[in-house]
C-alpha cells in the first residue's frame, strides 16, 4: 500500500496552522494508478486508456504505481460526469508528475476551446503562454482570461517529481507547487461548465487539431475537490504528514 494512502485512514487533523484538514471533503474524483485507471473516490468514474498507457513506480518505488505516458498518442478518457462541472463555483486540482520532456503538455483538460463553447479548466506544462509556464486556467472565453501561471527560474521538467495544485476560491487563482504557492492573481470568475469529458495526458482537438499538445512522463494521485484547498492542505498532501513538515 502506498505510504500517500495511509494519511487518509487520519480523517481529520490540525495543521500547525491551526486549520482543520478533511482531504476526503468535497472529494469528486481520485486516481492512484495502483495498475489500473479505477477512481477511488467517491463517484466511481473509472478512466478509459487510449494508446499505450503504462504503469511505472511512483514516488515511493512502489511498483506499477503511477500512470506513464509516452507522448504518442497516450492519454485517458474520463467520462463526462456533472459532478465534475463547477459553474462559477470554486474548486481544486491537485497532482503529481515527473517529465524531462520541455515541450509544452497537458496534464488535465475538462473542456474545449472550439466555438461554440469555449467552457473549459486545465493544467498544463510548459505551456506556449506566457513565456513556457505551467499554468492553470479555468474560463469560458476565448482567450480566456481566467488563468494563472508560474515561470520558474529553474525547470520543473527534471524527470523528478513534482507536486501541483491549482487552486480557485472567489476571485482568487493560485498555482502551487512542491507544497509552497509560487502565484495568486484576482480574475473573473467564469463559467467552467462544459459536456464534454475530461482527458488526463492531452488536449482536446479543436478546429484544425486532433489530439494535442501529449504528456511525456508520469501522473499519480490526481485529486479534484469541489471547493477550495487551503495552503495546509496542499501542504498535507505534498508532504503527506499531519500536520505537514518539511
Amino acid at each position: 500500500m502506498k505510504t500517500f494512502n495511509l494519511i487518509l485512514i487520519l480523517l481529520y487533523s490540525i495543521c500547525s496552522f491551526g486549520q482543520k484538514i478533511d482531504l476526503n471533503d468535497r472529494l469528486r474524483l481520485e486516481f492512484l494508478f495502483k495498475g489500473n485507471t479505477d477512481d477511488s473516490g467517491p463517484l466511481g468514474i473509472n478512466g478509459v486508456i487510449h494508446g499505450d498507457v503504462t504503469y511505472t513506480p511512483d514516488r515511493y518505488n512502489n511498483p506499477n504505481s503511477a500512470a506513464l505516458f509516452d507522448g504518442d498518442m497516450d492519454y485517458i478518457i474520463v467520462p463526462k460526469n456533472d459532478k465534475l462541472n463547477f459553474g462559477k463555483s470554486d474548486f481544486s486540482i491537485a497532482f503529481w508528475f515527473k517529465t524531462n520532456y520541455s515541450g509544452s503538455q497537458m496534464m488535465i483538460m475538462k473542456g474545449n476551446d472550439s466555438p461554440p463553447n469555449y467552457a473549459q479548466y486545465w493544467v498544463r506544462l510548459n505551456s506556449t503562454w506566457d513565456n513556457y509556464a505551467l499554468v492553470f486556467l479555468a474560463g469560458d472565453d476565448f482567450p480566456p482570461s481566467s488563468i494563472v501561471s508560474y515561470q520558474y527560474s529553474e525547470t520543473i521538467s527534471d524527470d523528478t517529481w513534482h507536486h501541483i495544485a491549482g487552486v480557485r476560491e472567489g476571485t482568487a487563482m493560485s498555482l502551487y507547487v512542491d507544497g509552497e504557492l509560487v502565484n495568486s492573481e484576482v480574475q473573473t470568475i467564469e463559467n467552467v461548465d462544459n459536456v464534454f469529458d475530461m482527458i488526463i495526458g492531452a488536449q482536446f482537438p479543436r478546429a484544425e487539431y486532433y489530439y494535442h499538445n501529449f504528456f511525456k512522463g508520469a501522473l499519480d494521485d490526481i485529486r479534484i475537490y469541489a471547493r477550495a484547498l487551503n495552503e495546509c492542505e496542499v501542504e498535507a498532501l505534498f508532504s503527506g504528514k499531519f500536520p505537514p513538515e518539511r
